[in-house]
């Protein structure tokens, strides 16, 4: 059965797509069966999924709107990008059937206030609260070992969660998407120091899957 991750947040902004295609393609180039689902209005997973070349490790592209659940056999990791907050109920049913929950976040004002509100709401999911489901969060387009990432460490230890990773915001994440790529895909040698600041989310999500089985 395929381990589903949902990666959501209450509001826009925060890199949903970004973290969900590179889930998907670093699961997919260590050896594994890979798929994203694309449940936000703009598509943006499916449009990369779509630009995706054929030299590429696969990463298959689902419609859950069509058929809930579905997965081609043999799936072993599903990550869903949700649109931002929980009003649709396809939304709500995915995260509260998800076997994990990433929550991406960044540092700013609005996006502090506005995750915090998110993460007490999902607390109260059943998975969630008898602690079946985890949920982890993320730094996304903040730079690793500045004040603002010690900020979001601090803020979310405060409430209970430890912050998993820390993402930069850089240039070759918007140039090679157009591409339909991640990181994952390419050997240079500034993919693979953007690969490293992805490794703790990656090992953290198969640690909870570990625990979980």
């Amino acid at each position: 059965m395929a381990f589903t991750v949902a990666v959501v947040n209450l509001k826009g902004g925060t890199g949903k797509t970004t973290v969900a295609i590179h889930l998907a393609a670093a699961w997919a180039a260590s050896g594994l069966r890979a798929a994203v689902v694309d449940l936000d209005r703009q598509k943006s997973a499916q449009a990369w999924a779509k630009k995706r070349p054929e030299t590429a490790t696969p990463v298959a592209a689902l419609d859950w709107r069509l058929e809930f659940g579905h997965c081609p056999a043999k799936t072993q990791r599903v990550v869903v990008d949700c649109p931002a907050g929980l009003t649709s109920k396809l939304t709500r049913r995915v995260v509260a059937e998800a076997d994990l929950v990433v929550v991406p976040l960044a540092a700013t004002f609005f996006d502090e206030h506005s995750t915090l509100r998110f993460l007490k709401r999902i607390e109260k999911l059943k998975r969630v609260r008898k602690g079946r489901t985890a949920v982890l969060v993320v730094a996304n387009r903040v730079r690793p070992d500045s004040s603002e990432a010690a900020a979001l460490e601090g803020l979310t230890l405060g409430h209970g969660y430890r912050l998993i990773g820390v993402i930069p915001d850089r240039a070759i994440y918007s140039r090679i998407a157009a591409q339909g790529l991640t990181v994952f895909d390419l050997a240079t040698k500034a993919a693979r120091e953007q690969q490293e600041h992805w490794m703790p989310l990656i090992e953290a999500i198969e640690a909870a899957r570990d625990e979980a089985r």
